[in-house]
């Protein structure tokens, strides 16, 4: 059964206004839980009215929203905690226009304060290393068609290989679909002597060589499950992001990886929206002006960013 998501009236109840927000994520960062950076030791933290920031019984300040994509924004933290509900709540995602009309944002900020949530979301994403002799880690690649290259006001189609393992995906660009080029990723992320299966796509035909134990539905006859072995965990991953490309029409080649990083995580809270809330509300690594590259990579499987990881 799915989880109660929660309601407007539980948000504004818990988050009255913007000093609760941002009480909420010092606790979370700092709290009794975190020594302060300057003494090293625990102890009371002070709010400073009429900023952003807090002191420590050391007299040291920090501010609470440093090494978080909401830095120095002037976008109200009421709004973007109001704004993450809204993601975790909806099926398909959330338009820049809906964050228009419900938080009363022009249209640019609206749609600045979408991505910053979703690179929120791609810091909270860490790349793993799937699979193990007993679950099987199912795998295939899609073709979307739902990308611009604003600099050329072309369509810039973009190739996305997933692997799904134990009701969990793992999602990445990738340059194209040979057989180098899917070898290189799955060896990174899976596990060797793990069990893949994977369609008939000639590119996946040496995994057995590479030590994976490799099974294979073929497709092109029509055939989804043969003797245990289906893909089906991650072709329904793609219908679901199908879904929300069609919400967001045409997205920007350079913002891809970001709408993938809302996609993945919500895809693996599907059925979970009040965890998915308090997991965005309550974890906060730090992202500072530098990370952009760095969380990219997370999203974009080419071969020099998979030798960095």
């Amino acid at each position: 059964m799915a989880e109660k998501a929660v309601s407007a009236a539980e948000f504004f109840a818990r988050f009255p206004d913007e000093l609760a927000c941002l009480h909420h994520i010092q606790q979370t960062k700092y709290g009794s839980h975190t020594p302060c950076p300057r003494c090293g030791q625990f102890g009371r933290w002070t709010y400073i009215r009429g900023t952003k920031k807090f002191r420590h019984t050391c007299r040291k300040q920090i501010s609470t929203l440093a090494g978080t994509p909401f830095y120095r924004s002037n976008i109200s933290l009421h709004a973007v905690f109001y704004a993450i509900l809204l993601f975790v709540n909806s099926s398909h995602g959330v338009h820049s226009s809906l964050l228009r009309k419900h938080l009363g944002l022009g249209t640019k900020t609206a749609h600045r304060l979408g991505n910053l949530i979703r690179m929120h979301m791609a810091s909270l994403q860490p790349l793993r290393k799937l699979g193990n002799p007993s679950d099987p880690v199912a795998i295939d690649e899609v073709y979307l068609r739902y990308f611009r290259d604003n600099k050329f006001d072309a369509l810039q189609p973009k190739i996305l290989l997933g692997l799904a393992h134990c009701g969990q995906v793992q999602c990445g660009f990738i340059e194209n679909r040979t057989q180098s080029e899917l070898e290189r990723a799955v060896s990174h992320f899976v596990h060797p002597g793990s069990r893949v299966m994977t369609d008939q796509w000639v590119g996946y035909a040496n995994l057995r060589a590479l030590g994976f134990r490799h099974s294979w539905v073929n497709h092109s006859e029509g055939t989804f499950y043969r003797n245990g072995v289906s893909t089906v965990e991650i072709d329904t991953c793609w219908a679901v992001f199908r879904r929300s490309l069609r919400l967001y029409g045409q997205i920007g080649a350079g913002n891809a990886w970001l709408y993938l990083a809302e996609m993945q995580l919500r895809y693996n809270f599907r059925g979970r929206p009040r965890e998915a809330f308090e997991f965005l509300i309550s974890n906060w690594p730090a992202v500072d002006g530098k990370a952009g590259n760095a969380l990219r990579a997370r999203f974009e499987w080419n071969a020099q960013n998979l030798a960095l990881g």
